[in-house]
């Protein structure tokens, strides 16, 4: 099977999608998750790839974290910036909570982590770490978004580094097959089907993305992020049985149009959807038709 990667887009606290992805691959994508090569992520997706690869087993402790500390962030009279809130602190206090003491060793050259540098404003991809400490660090900076998170940036080798997602919000490697989910409607592997007014998508630090026009009431945050966890779940479910392949031929695509083309990248990608009124769910996914005239 081709090398496979698995990249996780910067999201904030929409992480939770993440979370979910990553509790159904656990449980509906062993396999998958045997051949991937490296993990990559930015900013909120840098933290679930890095649990994923390190503490798969905390998979579910990390959600009841995210609850917990979204909670606790709105329940401040300014939110993340309340005066007196270290938000960066006790995101901290989750990481040595979860983090193995061994994650470092766990991720050297296989975690891919973006951070953002405030001098030169380039992207940078960290994936040596020395120690737990500077693997922490690292996700510490990838997370810092300038003042929600705080006034001074994350020192790491002497420089000063922000969020990853700034620069560049989904880490593609350049190597093997990058399988990338993200929270936001568009060109992505896994991500929601949302129905925007006009087909089009947005270019966001190299993330497509499709703008949402409609009117959104405001929610109990412990309602959205459950929400949001439940429909990650949903969508690795509905894509992974059956649809994780290496060769498709054109009779199989037209069988089961909704699966992940895992041998030669994309070709003419289509988002799709699809209602199962047996197991009343709608099935969500991206097919990969195969141009005419091309063998398979």
């Amino acid at each position: 099977m081709k090398h496979i990667n698995l990249s996780f887009a910067a999201c904030g606290f929409l992480g939770i999608y993440h979370l979910g992805a990553a509790s159904a691959l656990c449980k509906h994508g062993k396999k998958l998750l045997k051949v991937v090569k490296a993990f990559a992520g930015a900013s909120a997706g840098s933290l679930v790839a890095s649990v994923l690869l390190t503490a798969p087993e905390k998979i579910e402790e990390c959600s009841q974290f995210t609850y917990k500390f979204a909670e606790e962030t709105r329940r401040q009279s300014f939110g993340a910036v309340t005066p007196g809130y270290d938000f960066m602190a006790r995101l901290r206090s989750g990481m040595e909570l979860i983090l193995p003491f061994n994650a470092h060793e766990l991720a050297q050259n296989r975690l891919h982590v973006s951070i953002s540098n405030t001098e030169t404003r380039e992207n940078y991809l960290v994936s040596n770490f020395s120690s737990r400490e500077d693997l922490i660090k690292v996700l510490l900076a990838s997370s810092f978004v300038p003042i929600y998170a705080g006034l001074k940036p994350v020192e790491y080798k002497g420089q000063k580094w922000v969020d990853g997602g700034l620069t560049n919000s989904l880490p593609i490697l350049p190597f093997g097959r990058t399988v990338t989910i993200s929270p936001f409607s568009g060109r992505l592997d896994i991500s929601p089907q949302d129905k925007g007014r006009l087909d089009l998508y947005v270019n966001i630090t190299k993330q497509d993305i499709m703008p949402h026009c409609g009117h959104s009431d405001e929610v109990n945050i412990h309602i959205l992020v459950n929400v949001k966890h439940f429909v990650g779940t949903r969508a690795v479910r509905n894509i992974l049985p059956n649809h994780l392949t290496t060769k498709q031929t054109k009779p199989q695509l037209k069988k089961h149009p909704y699966h992940i083309l895992l041998s030669k990248g994309r070709r003419n990608t289509t988002k799709t959807s699809h209602w199962n009124k047996d197991q009343n769910h709608l099935i969500i996914g991206t097919s990969y038709q195969y141009p005419a005239g091309s063998k398979s």
